[in-house]
């Protein structure tokens, strides 16, 4: 992996607070990539799997068998903060749920474009430098992929 990115898992276990339209821009930036795959509602990348680079872009370096909206949303899930709208957590909760509502990554990227910001590469950039500053957290996060078992 490049010096100039950093993987999504060691991103969460350092000691930085992702803000919720960070973790919009960032489920953005993998909706739109994966959408132009085929096959994309059945694969999404895990934690280790997802890199930041410094420049903002999200690269993918694989991705794992699994329900792509519901492992989106959960990965959405993890970095909602407590300023996080409501109608957002609805959304997350909704497309969480068994029988979900959105069908496909580009109906939840759809979805999710009410909440995105203008210049998500700059948004994903501030992540990056606060990441590359942060200290690891005091308390080893579990890296454990927000992948749902099926």
């Amino acid at each position: 992996m490049a010096h100039d990115q950093i993987r999504f898992d060691d991103l969460l276990a350092r000691d930085v607070s992702v803000q919720w339209f960070e973790g919009v821009a960032l489920v953005q930036a993998l909706c739109r990539e994966l959408s132009a795959r085929s096959g994309s509602e059945t694969q999404f990348p895990g934690a280790s799997q997802i890199a930041l680079g410094a420049d903002g872009t999200v690269t993918i370096a694989g991705t794992a068998a699994t329900k792509s909206v519901p492992a989106a949303a959960h990965l959405l899930a993890r970095l909602m903060s407590e300023d996080t709208p409501v109608r957002l957590r609805l959304l997350v909760s909704q497309a969480t749920a068994e029988e979900g509502t959105l069908p496909s990554l580009h109906e939840l990227s759809e979805s999710l474009a009410y909440f995105e910001r203008p210049n998500p590469e700059e948004i994903l950039r501030g992540l990056y430098e606060r990441a590359m500053v942060a200290t690891p957290a005091t308390q080893p996060q579990s890296a454990v992929d927000f992948l749902p078992v099926e």
